[in-house]
């Protein structure tokens, strides 16, 4: 380790999370002061360390001494809970169910504190100056690392921006009873209770009053003392500071309980690259034709390919046979369609019908072909505003029902809900950017990024926002664009930002 640099703790997730992160990683590397170190605590991260091998990136395995330390210490519930593993996984009423719910509880307050133990002593041996996370939820291992960090005084950062937003936050929690909290809807005993003694853990919603956390969870973290004061928003529980992007999306956090003091507006470094490809559209679409063989004259559509079946919310044959109702009414046309999957999608899942269709899918990452699109076509995806920046067409596939403003605009998003709409809207969306109504799409392009840090320049500002946490200074928010405190639209949000060392 270079004791000559400050240490920057990263811990990455999920799958998106380490894709969101590893470039923070990398250009912390190529800094004068800074050192990062990536902690590897689960299994999905702990099996790609040859990534962070072949990239050269710092980073220590804790995952081995976390599961050596379980094995060490496991008890009669952990026995229990391993004899009936399959059952707990494939019945969410079962795994609910008051005497395993229990179990469930008491082997979650184990793991927390293996954590957090774990955690504590690991911050202090690296003088860690500043830890990225993903979010400040009640998932493994992030709780127990913000606990430790309030432990060892060590400031955190919500550093990844693909936020998710609350209308999807609630459809993730229908599948499973013990998100229910209203016995008439069959909620758990433990969830109701949880939510009685925690009521800013539930959301009334149309689907009945939720709870974010079943109740097993909920009490465990609790015991523990790192349960999230307001679990539906990021931002919501232990961290220090949150990374803010769009003006319009910080109000509605705000509105829904988010401490402003948390706010650090610089911008969303996975918009960086898209901002960079804005600027060679005309010369992206020409290599994108030699690599696809896109005809002249042809619209070019790129998909983000959704994944309800990847984040259970539907089984794999539902899934697979509501995308093929909508992509054969895209495949009529005359269009090149590339498919852009998420970090969390497999293409041998997708394989079958992309051949169906005759769609491709990319291999480049999805801001290096966006800015080249004729149309863009998403379920309910928070890229949708990557999109919108660039001036593309958007064609929301909303079969879920969610009717959502944020993917609303007065120009240029086409809403469908059923395959019979997508198919009579086709035609107009993909004949969009040649028609008149560009110039408005145009328009209402340049003022949604006036609404958004996009310049290109986020992580430069990520960078000097972590070297001031390094540095030991007390710093204090918000810190957000002066534009965002007016209504004047005139001024660009990436004003200087109220801040003396920062700006």
């Amino acid at each position: 380790m270079m004791l000559s640099k400050k240490t920057i703790v990263i811990l990455p997730r999920h799958s998106t999370s380490w894709a969101e992160m590893l470039p923070i990683a990398q250009r912390i590397r190529d800094t004068d002061q800074l050192h990062s170190l990536i902690v590897l605590a689960n299994d999905y991260t702990a099996a790609r360390k040859h990534i962070l091998e072949t990239e050269q990136l710092p980073f220590v395995d804790l995952y081995s001494e976390i599961a050596t330390r379980m094995s060490a210490t496991a008890g009669v519930a952990a026995w229990l809970l391993a004899h009936i593993k399959d059952r707990v996984e494939n019945s969410p009423r079962f795994a609910n169910w008051l005497p395993v719910a229990m179990l469930r509880m008491i082997e979650l307050r184990r793991q927390l504190g293996v954590e957090r133990d774990i955690f504590r002593n690991f911050l202090h041996s690296c003088q860690a100056k500043a830890v990225l996370l993903p979010g400040d939820r009640e998932l493994s291992p992030v709780p127990s690392m913000l606990r430790a960090c309030r432990d060892e005084h060590v400031p955190t950062l919500i550093a990844a921006t693909n936020l998710p937003y609350s209308g999807g936050l609630e459809v993730t929690r229908l599948n499973d009873p013990g998100h229910q909290s209203e016995l008439h809807r069959g909620a758990p005993l433990l969830s109701v209770l949880a939510a009685w003694l925690h009521p800013k853990q539930t959301l009334r919603s149309s689907y009945g009053r939720l709870l974010f956390s079943p109740g097993w969870r909920t009490f465990a973290l609790a015991l523990e003392n790192m349960l999230p004061e307001q679990p539906w928003i990021q931002g919501g529980g232990l961290s220090d500071f949150i990374l803010q992007h769009n003006r319009s999306k910080l109000m509605e956090y705000l509105r829904q309980g988010l401490s402003d003091s948390k706010v650090v507006g610089i911008g969303d470094v996975t918009l960086d690259p898209l901002h960079r490809n804005l600027f060679r559209k005309e010369a992206l679409r020409k290599e994108l034709s030699g690599r696809y063989g896109i005809a002249d004259g042809r619209p070019l559509v790129v998909m983000a390919v959704p994944n309800e079946a990847e984040h259970d919310l539907c089984d794999w044959p539902t899934h697979l046979q509501r995308q093929e109702s909508f992509w054969s009414k895209i495949a009529r046309h005359d269009a090149t369609v590339l498919l852009s999957l998420h970090p969390k999608s497999e293409r041998k899942n997708y394989q079958a019908l992309a051949d169906r269709c005759g769609f491709h899918f990319a291999d480049e990452r999805l801001h290096d072909i966006l800015p080249a699109a004729d149309l863009f076509v998403c379920s309910c995806s928070t890229t949708c505003l990557w999109a919108k920046l660039c001036a593309v067409p958007v064609l929301n596939m909303d079969y879920l029902g969610l009717r959502l403003d944020y993917f609303r605009e007065p120009c240029g998003v086409f809403e469908v809900y059923t395959p019979d709409e997508c198919a009579a809207v086709l035609p107009i969306a993909l004949a969009y950017t040649r028609s008149p109504q560009m110039l408005d799409l145009r328009q209402q392009a340049a003022r949604i990024a006036q609404d958004t840090i996009f310049d290109g320049k986020a992580m430069d500002r990520l960078m000097r926002f972590v070297e001031l946490l390094a540095s030991g200074e007390p710093v204090s928010g918000p810190l957000i664009p002066e534009a965002w405190r007016t209504k004047d639209a005139s001024q660009h949000p990436t004003g200087k930002l109220l801040h003396p060392h920062y700006g």
